[in-house]
């Protein structure tokens, strides 16, 4: 599957990581292969230009698997999963570990799957996406600075940072540190940041010419570690999962 990565508009940055589109062919065996993520993600289907699905797939510590049973054109977009509360009105820990119908969720995600409906090209979901998250994002009240600033650094940083440290950082003690985070992100402060480092070793996995040399850069102290965690979030050890995924 050829992945295409938009970039959101610049009022979108601090909420959205990016748009993507990708052409699905299917086969008879054809599965989606889904691994941990920070992020929720908006997934739509056309199937002949019809609007076959809308999907919420919330943050995640797992890997996850769907059967694709037709040929078709994704299309969505990554949040950051502190603009859930913003976007669908609900908590951020409502999606965690879920899979949801958008349709299902709010009258405003019922407009919006309607509207996208009536599109045909990538460009035109894109605007249409963007400029609905812009209209939701209009309501936001002012945000904790002090723990966005905290999950800005540990993404900045790649994963790798010293989470002890994160608390005095943020001038918070441990344990309101820790709730306010995980209401922002829906994870502990230690869990959000191993997966933000597999996600970026799987992001920057062509920039070197060995696994070990990966681990290595993410600061993983041998590769036990390094595998082990990569079965954690992919279900996979890393030569499978990279071999399986066509890096």
């Amino acid at each position: 599957m050829s992945t295409i990565i938009l970039q959101p508009p610049a009022l979108l940055n601090p909420y959205v990581s990016h748009f993507w589109a990708a052409p699905w062919q299917y086969s008879s065996s054809t599965t989606y292969y889904a691994t941990a993520n920070t992020n929720t993600e908006l997934a739509f289907g056309f199937q002949d230009t019809t609007l076959s699905f809308s999907t919420v797939l919330g943050h995640t510590k797992s890997h996850r698997q769907f059967p694709m049973n037709a040929s078709l054109d994704l299309f969505g977009v990554s949040l950051y999963s502190h603009a859930v509360p913003y976007i669908f009105d609900i908590s951020v820990s409502e999606l965690r570990e879920q899979v949801a119908d958008m349709a299902g969720i709010n009258a405003t995600c019922n407009i919006l799957n309607e509207r996208m409906a009536t599109t045909i090209t990538t460009n035109e979901r894109y605007r249409l996406l963007s400029n609905w998250l812009l209209k939701r994002i209009l309501i936001i009240k002012r945000p904790d600075e002090q723990v966005l600033n905290v999950i800005r650094h540990i993404r900045r940083a790649k994963g790798i940072t010293q989470i002890r440290q994160l608390a005095a950082t943020a001038h918070l003690s441990q344990k309101q540190f820790e709730r306010r985070f995980a209401g922002y992100t829906g994870f502990n402060p230690k869990l959000y940041a191993r997966i933000i480092r597999f996600e970026q070793a799987l992001w920057d996995r062509k920039r070197y010419d060995s696994l070990t040399s990966l681990a290595h850069a993410y600061g993983y102290y041998d590769q036990a570690h390094f595998i082990h965690d990569f079965k954690s979030f992919s279900g996979y050890n890393p030569q499978s999962f990279f071999s399986l995924a066509g890096y």
